[in-house]
């Protein structure tokens, strides 16, 4: 640089410079105070400072590369100095930097690597996401950062970089350095050089752990959803289907318990009819059964309950669905417990399932039943730290499956986790029957090793009341003689249910036409005591006829019979005044129904 350019651009005049030594100007002080410029003038020596900042006259910043010589000239000392402007150096450094800065404290991970696949650069991203620090990776193959399963991924991503392709929001799995597999999103980009060589890789890279755990949760709950509407229209078939069986039922139970009322003790038909008897109900035990479990009621009933008879009703209807290739061993003791019989069908009918997936469809059932006494020691030998000393009843399932490792007995109870294929298991098997027993008061241990097999031992407390006393055939019914008003849109029931009563004493005036019987009962409202009518009927519903029925005569009692309905309830029905009897129903039931609403109407 001239000294006229010097001075146009430092912002002095010639005048001002000319003459003047050059270290009174401001804008040279801060060179002329280094001890670089003093070696100059001492020892003749080349310098060459690196970048310096000048300030015009005005106070403008300027960045400049300073280069001085030192010259003879007639004997003295001349100083010659260049002066090279590089703000606009500076200023692209300064950028670069900040660049970088911003590429270092990103939360994704950035990374570089050659075309080898070798790491060059690592930023806190990375760092934080993978564990691993700038030291640990760089250097290394890309490769360390791949499980196994994908190791081959990352030649096919060379491949294509040095192809010049792009790789946009690949979502893969990556390794952490303990051994993490890390779901993430990759933008994976080729770095060119100035003459538009590829010579390099940029890869930006995104957790997505969340993300991809959120949408696992929501394809679960959707699967629940689906399961959910699948037993809703389960439930709505089976109480269809309920309905129609409680039908066929009916006439069966009443025509057999009229048949044994009466013959004598030692009638050799009696043997027969008492077994025909014992079937029906059995079948009806089943269909209460089926349809509570259609319904997927979270409604807890707890009764004294023989769990040896659930238990073994859960594995007769087991034994249907299981492979011939499995044997079912079974060492039932009784036992009673204040229980939910459905739930505890439930379980075993889970736990058994879960055990024969695990045996894929060949191996050993064994479901054993007994009475335990627990002591301090026993739990704590046990591990089992719900439960208080006491009697309890030990049910176990044990399978010759393939096991569990201990890391996944850890989780099995976990909500959502399944060992199963997808679409194969919810995950909400297990974390159920542990609320099932959590609510019973009770516990459950798993034992199992890969390749011997598993062992569930669920523990309930033990009660030493009697379970609760079904219909028995030798069981008098209750007679009466009061005047009933019977509905009922089926000719054989109602022959049957006329039948029963006109044997206990009541004057019985039978309708299968809903709108016939309401204008029976309007002609002549005093002449009945009792209406009883079933509820699922054409025209006017067995509801819809109470309540005209009482318009008529508020005081009327009404006993409503069906088979299923999820819209009535015996809450329902003690709300509306009405009684409601199940189907399928025998001489003993609707004895003692009838009774206690007479009775109660006398004591009122």
């Amino acid at each position: 640089m001239s000294i006229l350019s010097c001075c146009s651009y430092v912002g002095y005049s010639y005048d001002a410079l000319c003459g003047k030594h050059i270290w009174d100007f401001g804008v040279f002080k801060d060179i002329a105070a280094s001890k670089d410029a003093f070696k100059v003038l001492q020892n003749n020596a080349y310098i060459r400072y690196g970048h310096l900042p000048l300030e015009t006259l005005n106070g403008k910043p300027i960045a400049v590369e300073f280069v001085s010589n030192v010259y003879l000239v007639d004997g003295r000392k001349v100083i010659q100095c260049n002066i090279r402007d590089i703000t606009a150096i500076k200023q692209i450094e300064q950028k670069a930097a900040e660049l970088a800065a911003i590429v270092q404290s990103s939360d994704d991970a950035i990374i570089g690597k050659n075309l080898d696949g070798i790491i060059t650069s690592w930023n806190w991203g990375a760092e934080n996401i993978y564990g691993y620090t700038e030291s640990e990776v760089i250097g290394k193959p890309i490769s360390i950062l791949l499980p196994p399963t994908h190791e081959d991924e990352a030649l096919q991503i060379l491949g294509k970089i040095k192809s010049g392709e792009h790789i946009k929001h690949l979502e893969t799995v990556r390794r952490s350095k303990d051994g993490r597999d890390i779901w993430m999103s990759l933008t994976i980009s080729p770095v060119r050089n100035a003459e538009g060589t590829i010579v390099a890789a940029s890869t930006i890279g995104r957790n997505i752990a969340d993300r991809k755990r959120a949408e696992e949760e929501k394809e679960m709950l959707e699967a629940e959803l689906r399961q959910a509407q699948k037993l809703e229209a389960i439930g709505t078939l089976a109480g269809g289907i309920a309905h129609d069986f409680n039908n066929i039922l009916q006439p069966i139970i009443g025509y057999t318990e009229m048949e044994l009322h009466e013959l004598s003790p030692s009638d050799p038909v009696r043997k027969s009819l008492e077994q025909v008897l014992k079937a029906s109900l059995r079948a009806k035990e089943l269909i209460r059964q089926i349809l509570a479990i259609s319904r997927s009621t979270k409604e807890q009933h707890r009764i004294p309950t023989d769990i040896s008879s659930i238990i073994k009703e859960a594995l007769n209807l087991l034994r249907s669905s299981l492979p011939t290739s499995i044997e079912l061993k079974q060492k039932i003791r009784k036992g009673v417990a204040l229980a939910d019989p459905t739930q505890i069908h439930q379980v075993l009918m889970n736990l058994c399932t879960n055990a024969a997936h695990a045996m894929d469809g060949k191996g050993i059932l064994e479901v054993r039943m007994s009475p335990v006494d627990l002591s301090e020691s026993d739990l704590t030998d046990k591990a089992i730290f719900d439960l208080k000393p006491g009697a309890y009843l030990r049910l176990t399932v044990s399978d010759t499956g393939c096991g569990m490792d201990a890391e996944t007995r850890e989780r099995i109870f976990d909500p959502y986790f399944t060992t199963k294929e997808v679409g194969k298991g919810s995950g909400l098997g297990l974390a159920v029957i542990n609320g099932i027993v959590k609510r019973h008061e009770g516990a459950i241990t798993v034992q199992s090793e890969p390749g011997k097999g598993t062992t569930f031992s669920i523990y309930f407390p033990r009660i030493d009341s009697r379970p609760e006393a079904t219909m028995q055939v030798e069981d008098l019914p209750l007679h009466g003689s009061e005047r009933i008003l019977l509905v009922d849109d089926e000719p054989t029931l109602m022959e049957m249910a006329t039948s029963i009563l006109e044997r206990l004493g009541y004057k019985v005036t039978g309708q299968t036409g809903s709108v016939t019987a309401l204008e029976v009962f309007r002609s002549s409202p005093d002449k009945f005591d009792l209406v009883i009518t079933d509820y699922t009927m054409p025209n006017l519903t067995g509801m819809d006829l109470a309540k005209e029925v009482r318009r008529i005569r508020p005081d009327i009692p009404i006993m409503l019979c069906t088979g299923f309905s999820e819209k009535i309830t015996p809450d329902h029905m003690k709300e509306l005044g009405v009684g409601l009897l199940m189907k399928p129903y025998g001489m003993r039931e609707i004895s003692e129904v009838i009774r206690k609403i007479f009775d109660a109407r006398k004591g009122g």
